[in-house]
């Protein structure tokens, strides 16, 4: 075992297979953190006017959220993998019936900015922001199963990338979002945050149903069940050696001699 420099890892942010994930999973994650920093402020001014008690309690529909999508995205993610998986040589399948929740994301972020700017009715932006944090904790489950797939000796490595990006793009956004919202607008600052999210999850999309149900993977799939199968020209010709009627030799009832002989001839 070698212990990896911090920088290392990174490299992972250049593979092919991984960038689409690791980009996804990282603006999703800001777009909540951000929801979770930007929305006691706004609760706190009209037409809310919420205490800090009340403004504290709000956290748990988004709280119960993220609980629900870790759990139904981790075992959809593992069904999709036993169904679409190739025999284990498919990560990318791990996430393929969990590609909704990116896109819960995109939707979520694109409405919680309208709804806390046009003062809805309090239970919208929790309903909301509940469904943003559904979806992103259902991709985050599939994503670490994913990257435990692919590298399964530097598994840990390769989720800590995911962390670093997923807090890292977090604080960018967060040391920006309240001076930006308050110049275009909060709705229009999700709006554009959501644009974002889109691109990747189209690029992550469109990158997974190519690996998993491309060219490729029908290939993979016609030579597994060719491999399978006995060679047609390997049991015609064992078959015609013996189509007089004749069973096969036996060895051991014959000299040695007469054993090598037979095995030369079949």
């Amino acid at each position: 075992p070698r212990l990896l420099m911090p920088w290392e890892p990174l490299a992972f942010l250049l593979e092919a297979q991984l960038a689409p994930y690791y980009a996804v999973g990282g603006l999703s994650f800001a777009a909540m953190f951000t929801s979770l920093t930007l929305l006691p402020i706004y609760l706190a001014q009209p037409p809310y006017s919420l205490s800090p008690s009340i403004i504290g309690l709000t956290y748990i529909p988004v709280g119960v959220g993220m609980l629900a999508g870790s759990i139904f995205g981790g075992g959809l993610s593992d069904a999709s993998f036993a169904r679409l998986g190739q025999g284990g040589r498919c990560p990318d399948s791990r996430i393929t019936w969990v590609l909704p929740g990116m896109w819960l994301v995109v939707a979520a972020s694109a409405c919680f900015g309208f709804t806390l700017q046009q003062g809805a009715h309090l239970a919208a932006p929790l309903i909301v922001q509940s469904v943003l944090g559904f979806g992103q904790s259902m991709q985050m489950s599939a994503t670490m199963g994913f990257l435990s797939s692919c590298k399964h000796d530097q598994a840990g490595a390769a989720g800590s990338v995911s962390l670093f990006l997923c807090f890292g793009s977090s604080a960018v956004v967060v040391s920006i979002a309240v001076i930006v919202s308050e110049a275009i607008g909060v709705a229009y600052f999700f709006l554009i945050a959501a644009g974002f999210v889109a691109a990747a999850a189209l690029w992550a999309t469109v990158c997974n149903l190519t690996r998993v149900f491309g060219p490729a993977a029908a290939d993979a799939e016609a030579k597994d069940d060719a491999d399978a199968a006995l060679p047609p020209a390997a049991e015609a010709s064992f078959s015609s050696a013996f189509s007089d009627g004749k069973q096969p030799p036996k060895l051991g009832s014959e000299p040695a001699s007469l054993q090598v002989s037979i095995v030369m001839q079949v």
